[in-house]
C-alpha cells in the first residue's frame, strides 16, 4: 500500500508539478504533440481496410489534428483541467491521451467512414469517442452542447453537435470532449489524478478506473519524458497577437 502510495503522489506531482527544464525540447507545441502521436500509433501502419493510408498523408493528418486540439486547448474561453502555467499543456497531453486510447487517430474513425469506425456498436463517434448513439437518417439521435463549463445532452436536432458534426469538425469533437474530460473531473474529485476520467471512460465514479488510468498515463509518461516547449501564457499571447497565422503561434 505505501508503494501505491508513493507511486500516486509521484503521478500528481509530475502532472501538476514544476516543470523539467531537463527535458527534451520540440522546436513547437505541434511537433511536440505530432512527435508524441505518432510514437503512440505510428501514421500509415494500421492494419484496418478503411484507415490505409501513406506514412506521409497519416503524418499530415496527425499534424492538423494536433493544430485543431491546440486551438481548443488554448481557446482562452475554455478552463483547462489543471492549474500552473502549463495546465494547457497538461490538458492537452491529457485529451491525446484519450484520442489515441480511443481511436489510435485512425483514419477511418478520424472520417467515420467504414463498419470499425463508431465504437460501442456504432454509438460512439470520432477520434475522442463520443458516445451519442447510432445515427438515423444521417444524424444522431442525441447531440451534445455546451453548458456552462461542462456539457449537457440535446434532443433537439437544430442545437448542439451531433455524431456527424463531431466527425467533420475536428474542434467540435475536441470540445464536446473537452466538456466531458471536465465534468468527470468535478465529478470524481476525491479521487486519485489518474483516475478522475472515469465519468468520461464508463459514466460513473466506480467503473472504469482501469481505463482512467491507461488514459491519463499516458499524458504522465509524455510529460515525464519530454516537457512542454513553451508555458500557456507564452502561448495564449503568440496566438492572441495580431496577424500571426497559428504556425508561427505555435513557434517559441
Amino acid at each position: 500500500m505505501k508503494k501505491l502510495a508513493v507511486l500516486s503522489l509521484v503521478l500528481v506531482l509530475v502532472l501538476l508539478g514544476a516543470r523539467d527544464s531537463s527535458a527534451s525540447m520540440p522546436q513547437s507545441l505541434e511537433d511536440w504533440c505530432v512527435t508524441r502521436m505518432s510514437s503512440w500509433s505510428p501514421p500509415g501502419k494500421s492494419m484496418y481496410k478503411d484507415a490505409r493510408e501513406s506514412e506521409a498523408d497519416g503524418l499530415a493528418r496527425y499534424k492538423e489534428i494536433a493544430r485543431d486540439a491546440i486551438s481548443v486547448v488554448y481557446d482562452p474561453s475554455e478552463a483547462p483541467l489543471f492549474p500552473g502555467p502549463y495546465g494547457r499543456a497538461k490538458t492537452l497531453a491529457t485529451m491525446l491521451g484519450i484520442a489515441d486510447s480511443e481511436s489510435g487517430f485512425r483514419k477511418d474513425v478520424d472520417e467515420g467512414k467504414g463498419s470499425a469506425s463508431k465504437g460501442d456498436g456504432g454509438k460512439s463517434w470520432c477520434l475522442m469517442q463520443v458516445q451519442l448513439g447510432q445515427a438515423v437518417n444521417g444524424k444522431t439521435p442525441i447531440r451534445i452542447g455546451p453548458k456552462g463549463d461542462t456539457f449537457e445532452y440535446i434532443y433537439d436536432k437544430k442545437s448542439g453537435w451531433g455524431g456527424e458534426d463531431l466527425v467533420s469538425d475536428h474542434k467540435a469533437c475536441f470540445k464536446a470532449a473537452l466538456r466531458i474530460m471536465r465534468s468527470s473531473f468535478n465529478a470524481c474529485g476525491p479521487l486519485p489524478v489518474e483516475e478522475k476520467l472515469t465519468v468520461y471512460t464508463s459514466g460513473n465514479c466506480t467503473d472504469g478506473r482501469a481505463s482512467s488510468r491507461i488514459r491519463v498515463g499516458k499524458a504522465i509518461r509524455w510529460l515525464a519524458a519530454s516537457a512542454p516547449p513553451m508555458n500557456d501564457v507564452d502561448v495564449l499571447a503568440l496566438m492572441s497577437a495580431p496577424a500571426q497565422s497559428s504556425t508561427v503561434a505555435l513557434n517559441p
